[in-house]
């Protein structure tokens, strides 16, 4: 299966300068590319620093979605589940307003999803996703897996370090 992960467009504020958007890559993405099972393949669209391609067609898209960026993860959406491609969102927003989502989304994702992404992918590839797929309890951070950052191209970002680490 091909799993596009997707990262919305921030909203700007009037303090933010351009390089806001451009800062780090969305570190979240990057942990769900290296809790992706082997055997599916996983990209990465950042519209934060490159004008994302809507017209393909990944077996399954994942959007991260905060309240600033909701209305283009919506757009997103809709955009493939027109095509029956079905989408999942997750993030701090869908966490905290899930009915907002949920008529946007296949599946909607409450909390962190470390322990609940190998099932929500091995669902989707069964077409049994979930409307809702909760997490049950605090994420031990030592089990989350090192971030895949070969999913990014890092020169697209403005921070320091490596991709040993930040």
């Amino acid at each position: 299966m091909w799993i596009k992960l997707v990262s919305p467009r921030s909203t700007d504020r009037p303090m933010d300068s351009a390089w806001k958007r451009q800062m780090a890559p969305p570190l979240s993405l990057l942990v769900l590319g290296a809790l992706t099972p082997h055997e599916h393949t996983v990209t990465i669209a950042d519209e934060n620093v490159e004008k994302i391609v809507l017209d393909d067609c990944p077996d399954l898209v994942g959007i991260t979605v905060k309240v600033d960026t909701a209305y283009r993860a919506f757009d997103i959406a809709y955009h493939y589940r027109a095509r029956g491609i079905p989408v999942v969102m997750g993030g701090i927003h869908p966490t905290a307003c899930p009915d907002m989502c949920l008529p946007c989304a296949d599946a909607v994702v409450i909390g962190e999803a470390e322990a609940l992404w190998a099932g929500i992918v091995e669902d989707a590839a069964r077409g049994r996703l979930r409307r809702i797929y909760r997490n049950a309890g605090p994420v031990d951070i030592a089990g989350t897996p090192v971030p895949r950052w070969e999913l990014i191209r890092e020169k697209d970002y403005r921070r320091g370090g490596s991709s040993t680490g930040i």
